[in-house]
């Protein structure tokens, strides 16, 4: 539990130390199982939070899928971006790059929680659902940019840290450049496998006139539906 409580702080605080000791290789099986840990409890109780606007059983729900989705999002990605980026050169092993990206995606979880007393402000204040419902959006889309962002800013630091010399550098640029171009191209398709994802597990956020519903049907598509949704709010 402590060595939990300590991760939080650093990944708040202390940043750079954390993944330096990744890159050294510094008890590695036991940050990834903590990042594990954290990321899972901070997705559940977001989870939970978001789907009380329906009921108590749709929080339950969504304090079980929300977690799911963003494991499933990742464990889906997360060999695609390994081996494109092995392939262009990229020397970090296969349990530091899930390290790093598991770390992207507890900040992710750990921005919700910061999020959740505001969630539930407007839970207990709002009877707006199409409101509430964007709200989750906008601070679901905060966490991912600023989850990914810091995964980009590890990687690019990592390779730019993996050459011995200016002169291996400068050798190595156009490689470089190369996965560079690749790892912005993954993040995009790691956003659209978790939007997809998160329209097939819907609903997250249960309607209060509605019935509980574990999943609905299939149809249509998430940027649709936030787009009418920005329309009948303000309409």
């Amino acid at each position: 539990m402590n060595t939990r409580v300590n991760t939080i702080i650093e990944l708040l605080q202390d940043r750079e130390k954390f993944i330096k000791e990744i890159a050294d290789d510094f008890d590695i099986e036991s940050k990834l199982m903590d990042l594990f840990a954290i990321s899972l409890a901070g997705f559940a109780a977001y989870g939970f939070i978001m789907g009380l606007s329906n009921s108590f059983i749709q929080g339950l729900s969504s304090m079980v899928k929300l977690p799911l989705l963003y494991i499933a999002t990742t464990l889906i990605c997360f060999p695609t971006f390994f081996i494109f980026y092995s392939l262009f050169g990229s020397k970090t092993t296969f349990m530091k790059s899930l390290t790093y990206l598991m770390t992207a995606v507890c900040v992710m979880s750990i921005i919700l929680l910061a999020f959740a007393p505001v969630t539930l402000f407007f839970l207990l204040t709002s009877k707006n659902y199409v409101f509430y419902k964007l709200l989750n959006v906008l601070f679901f889309s905060v966490s991912g940019i600023v989850g990914i962002s810091f995964f980009y800013k590890i990687i690019v630091s990592v390779d730019l840290k993996g050459s011995e010399s200016m002169a291996s550098t400068i050798a190595s640029m156009p490689t470089v450049k190369t996965r560079n171009k690749i790892l912005f191209f993954w993040m995009v398709l790691y956003s659209f496998v978790g939007t997809q994802l998160a329209w097939t597990l819907r609903p997250f956020v249960g309607a209060p006139n509605m019935p509980f519903q574990l999943l609905r049907k299939l149809g249509g598509n998430f940027y649709v539906d936030v787009f009418s949704s920005f329309l009948k709010l303000f309409s």
